[in-house]
């Protein structure tokens, strides 16, 4: 027993000290090898390095192979019976290198360094090898219930540790772009940081294939809770047999379980219908137009209640299948997530196995692969008190009426809100705050780019306008300000002064109902979080260069000007007390 406990720990040493001096390496190799042989009293001094030449599974015991059997789960193979442990070797021109081992009934990587140097290693980066072999769990595709697709591709050399962040990586991508630049590379096919394809999930959801959410049909035979109809032609009549019992109205949820139905049209005694009861409120998102029973129609007091029984018009998600939410675990299971949004339902996650292990969580994180426009499982995690400060963005894969909550998957976690840039991180989805602009607003911009520029304006924009180039114009921004877009002027006129306001004139490049415009008015304006970059109203080329009152350049701008006379009163002529002209200035 003595002797096995020796092998073992010089083992360990040998594993532990790849990443040190080869010689040291060697002489502990020898080492290993001498105690497994059961070598008494093995002289342990100086070893000659050259004589050793062993490999990795010179030192590894051999062992009988177990046969891999298939399974069949739904349409698809599973491999089962994966060995326990297997030792994973890779030669290199400098040697034999353990990548890592794969331990049976779980998804842990258990990494060894390695004194392998390649000539893209870095220092406190690690050499990743990709084992493309695709693994499967018989559990998971059993807990599936269907043909889940649960393929992933290990990863030999990840660590197996708390789930990492890449917030690190993407607040220095998104400072140093700005979110035109960001818009252009996306539009391009080019790699957007993490945390603006986070925001473009929340803000347009996921496109999922119908074969893959029909998975997740309930297999049993269940009652429906919903008793919803959803053909609109049928819900019309509804409300032509009945006016006094079906009204039309708009919901407005006030928690999971409560809601408030206003009918579209002025009906007498009826201004508002309350509904209680997740069943009641059916399978609906706040501001859809709904048609509401009446239960008590005989009631005549103000207070009614009712039912939903069907949705004339989606206006949340209108063009959204399988939309993305902002959650959080809620206290009643770990098997549901509470969106942030208190108008949402919690929703069902879809996870592996649900383990009651004292007040730890178990779930399962997804990838979404767009091409195939699947999920993809990508590992299992356990999430204990001490790191419970997670929020997770889980899209809603299905909502069918035989269950109360629909089932959606996890598909990233993201860190609390313990840190202004987290905390920022998270209200920018929650909110849906404008990031990347739209594609045809990218269009817009290069055809201006070609045209003339992002610089100063060409000939033929400045004529017809006023030259006030020679005014002493000066913006009162902040220091590090670059949306310039107002400036003033003060000169000394007979009897007075004269006030200039200039605004920089967008309107020679935003033409109405253009696609910049109709962004514009959706963004209403520009957000400064003061820590990170500001999200402009108008794209970065017109907001902070061509639009922008920089000092020294020659720019566009509808100026208003005021008479004051010496003691300050505002002067008027024909009872006109200012002036509007388009200029050109120079601040």
């Amino acid at each position: 027993m003595n002797r096995h406990k020796e092998v073992l720990e010089l083992t360990c040493r040998v594993l532990n000290t790849f990443n040190k001096d080869d010689d040291e390496a060697k002489q502990l190799l020898e080492m290993s090898v001498q105690a497994s042989l059961n070598k008494k009293d093995a002289d342990f001094g100086t070893v000659d390095s050259n004589k050793i030449s062993l490999s990795v599974k010179e030192i590894t015991p051999p062992r009988k192979k177990k046969k891999l059997r298939k399974r069949k789960v739904g349409n698809r193979s599973t491999k089962a019976n994966i060995e326990a442990t297997d030792i994973v070797e890779e030669k290199h021109n400098t040697g034999s290198k353990i990548i890592g081992i794969k331990q049976k009934d779980t998804h842990r990587v258990i990494e060894r360094k390695s004194n392998v140097r390649t000539g893209n290693h870095q220092p406190g980066l690690k050499n990743v090898e990709k084992d493309t072999t695709s693994y499967r769990r018989n559990s998971d595709s059993e807990s599936l219930g269907c043909g889940f697709d649960t393929t992933v591709e290990i990863d030999e050399s990840i660590e197996d540790k708390p789930v990492s962040f890449e917030q690190d990586e993407t607040d220095a991508l998104t400072n140093d772009i700005d979110f035109y630049e960001q818009s252009v590379f996306m539009y391009k096919g080019d790699k957007i940081p993490f945390c603006l394809e986070e925001e473009q999930w929340v803000k347009k959801g996921l496109d999922l294939h119908q074969h893959f959410v029909h998975q997740f049909s309930p297999k049993a035979k269940f009652d429906n809770i919903y008793e919803q109809c959803e053909n609109a032609t049928q819900l019309h009549d509804y409300l032509d047999s009945d006016s006094q019992t079906y009204i039309r109205c708009i919901i407005q949820h006030d928690g999971c379980h409560e809601a408030k139905c206003m009918p579209v049209s002025k009906i007498e005694g009826c201004s508002v219908i309350h509904i209680s009861g997740r069943s009641k409120i059916g399978r609906t998102f706040n501001g859809d137009e709904v048609v509401v029973e009446l239960i008590d129609k005989n009631n005549t007091s103000d207070n009614k209640t009712g039912k939903v029984i069907g949705v004339l018009k989606r206006k949340r998600f209108a063009d959204i299948n399988h939309p993305v939410f902002v959650c959080t675990v809620d206290d009643t299971g770990s098997y549901l997530l509470r969106p942030m949004c208190k108008t949402v339902s919690k929703i069902k996650i879809q996870t592996n196995k649900i383990q009651a292990d004292g007040n730890n969580a178990s779930f399962t994180l997804y990838d979404y692969d767009m091409r195939k426009r699947v999920l993809r499982k990508a590992k299992d995690f356990h999430v204990t008190p001490k790191e419970s400060k997670f929020v997770y963005l889980v899209v809603m894969i299905t909502w069918n009426e035989r269950f109360p909550y629909p089932l959606g998957a996890i598909i990233k976690i993201l860190p609390w809100g313990n840190t202004i840039t987290n905390g920022i991180r998270i209200l920018n989805m929650q909110f849906d705050v404008p990031s990347v602009y739209s594609k045809k607003v990218v269009k817009q911009m290069k055809r201006l780019e070609t045209l003339e520029g992002f610089d100063e304006p060409g000939l033929q924009k400045q004529q017809n306008r006023r030259n006030c180039a020679h005014l002493d114009a000066f913006t009162i921004d902040p220091p590090n300000a670059k949306d310039l877009d107002d400036a003033l002027s003060l000169e000394l006129v007979e009897g007075g002064y004269r006030v200039g306001v200039h605004i920089a004139d967008v309107s020679e490049y935003v033409t109405k109902d253009s696609p910049c415009d109709i962004e514009a008015k959706e963004r209403s304006c520009t957000f400064h979080p003061e820590i990170k970059r500001a999200r402009h109203m108008l794209p970065e080329p017109l907001s902070v260069q061509k639009c922008s009152l920089l000092a020294g350049k020659i720019r566009l701008a509808v100026s208003v000007f005021y008479i004051f006379g010496s003691n300050g009163q505002l002067k008027t002529f024909n009872l006109i007390s200012y002036e509007i002209a388009k200029t050109i200035i120079q601040s």
